[in-house]
């Protein structure tokens, strides 16, 4: 990466204010709001972008754990490796160690957006992220129809980086990459990995030199602003910022509001600063050593980087602990930590501690801020398809050989392979009308048909790949736009009430007894309530749907045509329309189209992101009652505990994931599941019916359907009433089991 003094300068010359008018306060407070959602903003817009791309890769992977249920079968889409032997591969394991920080930097962008979420008068969680932000989703119109959740922040003619650039406003010829696509000609799409996605995110990365150089000299007032912002008021949201020209300028730009002190001896970081806020953490959770982690994750992943979240209740320290987190996102990203210095908050409010010094950058990713190769070795291990457990872990050595290096140096050698013709992606095999899938490519060269095998025939899962290309690909193309669009709904969705958590209390939790709300505290009268964990798995499950429209028709789902429009259901006879339901047949209406693999508003990827009764998935079972986790395949780990069915979920956030439920799904471990009697509710619960069993290796779908049959009985339907399971539909049949 190019040595960036000239950066380092630029950014330590942007030095808080100090002696500010008092009256500004309300302005510079929604400053610092719109600077972490626009912070929130930039960075979820680059995992679709990321995720999409690296899916294109041409390759094929197995569906490994400690198990040998899908032993010598192999499905479409890559995956990381330990051992990796092709420019295919090593490209894989470059943009996934990208992706997976990304999720990081999105996790510390809401985490500080939450910390600083105070408001002009004093009153706490006035401010929270929100990931369905309207500068990067809204609604696609076709055919009168509103399509929700389409990320218009993308498509075929888009030039602008939210926030950041629009590559419009670069000189002629300016490249990155050695990629011979001018700057001004990349369009803001999700495509396969390419010329002009690689351009992209090299640009998404690229540092502050290297922005403003390429920039036309004409253009590059129109970036980098100075902080305070002019015509900036206590009105204005994310929607009224300047553009930045580079991310780090963006984290800088809140770095210096930060550091705002007022002519009374009060600082902008008190005004907001909120020490109770919700701080949620995916990665340096464990298990291990007095951790707060869950089982499956032992080891902080992030060990040497601190704090994830902010912990302290000290202005001071919380300032440092924030100040270090946007150094950890900005040296992963450009290879650059932030350089503008937290000046200590003493404004009466507390204790004076001395801040860090200044930190030297480097070219690369500074050691605290890369991944600890051991702990990922500890929470991500390897299986071979027999279950045992592999001596290296193929995430561990993707992640931790990525992370080395900052995300511009990585794409920078992916566009280096790209340039010399080494690698090949979907869109390339497609090109070829000869390629067809057959037996073959889905099974390893050691594949032994097994006739009590209890998941579809290789042959007939190539069959469904081909004939949903071959038989109304169009429309099937247009569905599975749709069907990528929902599933990271899902995600978005979730991750909305995951960290507006007093919006979460406030309509789950219950009133502590003898307690009054008031105005400064108004939800510190409600009982605690944990929300959705962070929907991990959904990542891996929307990942799944783009990689199998890489595979069966070599394009990018079209994201910005959005979702399926959804219709929460329930029980006919709750007068609440029709019930969704988790899959093919399985409607609770009795009018549905057999081979409809759900409702078309209903396909979600893990639980959490299912709506209502009826629509829990498979595979990822959790309590019945109490809710869970996203964090882990098969059942719960508590003994005894009875589990959601899907099919026959009781209301939204339970029952599992991944609708439609993959033909070739089989449970991990057995259990006891819980039902109930989706027609008839007492207390605003549905009614309990009888519980059950299964096992490992059971069909997902199997298991379903016997639960769907006692809900229906449920219902009042007669045994001799009930209808009979569909074979499995070429969707469900081409659809991958989920891990």
């Amino acid at each position: 990466m190019t040595n960036l003094a000239q950066t380092a300068n630029y950014l330590l010359n942007l030095r808080g204010e100090t002696n500010r008018d008092l009256s500004q306060k309300p302005a510079d407070i929604a400053a610092v709001h719109a600077l972490t959602q626009a912070a929130v903003n930039v960075e979820l817009f680059t995992i679709p972008l990321y995720m999409t791309a690296m899916y294109s890769i041409e390759g094929l992977h197995q569906i490994n754990g400690a198990n040998a249920l899908y032993q010598g079968r192999v499905w479409p889409g890559s995956s990381t490796s330990a051992n990796p032997q092709t420019k295919n591969e090593e490209s894989f394991n470059l943009i996934f160690s990208v992706f997976i920080q990304e999720m990081l930097h999105l996790e510390l962008a809401a985490n500080i957006c939450t910390a600083l979420n105070k408001n002009a008068e004093g009153v706490t969680n006035t401010f929270d992220p929100t990931f369905t932000s309207a500068l990067l989703q809204g609604n696609y119109q076709a055919d009168q129809v509103d399509y929700p959740n389409a990320w218009l922040c993308y498509g075929p003619e888009n030039t602008k980086i939210p926030h950041i650039v629009d590559l419009k406003d670069f000189k002629d010829g300016v490249t990155l990459g050695g990629v011979d696509l001018s700057l001004n000609q990349v369009k803001v799409n999700v495509e396969a990995l390419n010329k002009n996605s690689i351009s992209l995110f090299m640009a998404i990365e690229a540092s502050h030199e290297v922005i403003y150089e390429g920039l036309a000299p004409d253009k590059r007032a129109n970036y980098f602003p100075a902080v305070p912002f002019t015509n900036w008021t206590e009105n204005s949201t994310e929607v009224d910022l300047p553009d930045f020209g580079s991310i780090a300028h963006m984290y800088s730009c809140l770095a210096k509001y930060l550091n705002f002190e007022y002519a009374d001896g009060s600082t902008l970081f008190s005004a907001v600063f909120n020490p109770d806020s919700a701080q949620q953490d995916l990665f340096n959770v464990s298990d291990r050593k007095g951790g707060h982690g869950t089982s499956g994750h032992p080891c902080a992943e992030f060990s040497g980087m601190g704090n994830l979240t902010v912990t302290a209740a000290d202005p001071t320290t919380a300032k440092a602990q924030i100040f270090n987190m946007i150094s950890g996102i900005t040296d992963q990203g450009e290879g650059d930590m932030l350089t503008v210095k937290p000046t200590p908050v003493n404004d009466g409010l507390n204790l004076l501690r001395s801040a860090p010094a200044d930190i030297e950058l480097a070219g690369e990713v500074e050691t605290r801020y890369q991944p600890d190769r051991f702990a990922l070795e500890a929470d991500y291990p390897s299986y071979n398809d027999q279950g045992e457990r592999l001596p290296e872990s193929a995430d561990a050595h993707a992640r931790y050989t990525g992370g080395e290096l900052d995300h511009f140096k990585r794409f920078e050698d992916v566009a280096a392979y790209m340039n010399d013709g080494l690698i090949s992606t979907w869109a390339d095999w497609h090109a070829n009308p000869d390629n067809k899938w057959t037996a073959e490519l889905l099974t390893t060269p050691d594949y032994q048909p097994d006739p009590a095998s209890k998941i579809p025939k290789p042959e007939d899962v190539a069959a469904a790949l081909n004939n949903l290309k071959a038989t109304d690909g169009d429309a099937n193309y247009l569905t599975f736009s749709h069907i990528a669009a929902g599933s990271i709904a899902g995600i978005t969705t979730v991750l909305n009430d995951y960290w507006n958590y007093r919006d979460f209390i406030g309509k789950a939790g219950s009133l502590k007894p003898g307690c009054t709300p008031t105005p400064a505290d108004p939800y510190g009268c409600y009982e605690d309530s944990t929300p959705t964990a962070f929907p991990y798995p959904s990542m891996g499950g929307s990942g799944d749907r783009i990689s199998i429209c890489w595979a069966i028709f070599g394009k990018a789902p079209e994201l910005y045509k959005g979702a399926f429009p959804r219709q929460k259901g329930g029980s006919p006879a709750q007068g609440t329309g029709p019930a969704n339901h988790a899959c093919q047949g399985m409607s609770f209406n009795g009018d549905s189209d057999a081979n409809a693999c759900a409702t078309k508003g209903v396909f979600h990827t893990c639980k959490g992101s299912n709506s209502c009764a009826g629509e829990g998935g498979c595979g990822f079972v959790h309590d019945a009652f109490g809710g869970g986790n996203c964090s882990s395949s098969g059942t719960n780990t508590s003994k005894g505990a009875l589990f959601s069915a899907p099919a026959d979920n009781q209301c939204g956030g339970k029952g599992g994931c991944a609708v439609p439920i993959s033909a070739s799904q089989l449970f991990a471990e057995s259990g006891t599941m819980q039902l109930f009697d989706l027609k008839n509710k007492t207390d605003g619960n549905y009614n309990q019916l009888n519980t059950l069993e299964y096992q490992q290796g059971e069909p997902v779908y199997s298991v379903a359907w016997r639960a769907y049959n006692e809900a229906l009985k449920g219902e009042g339907i007669a045994d001799g009433e009930m209808p009979e399971a569909p074979a499995p539909s070429d969707l469900r049949l081409a659809f991958p089991p989920s891990t």
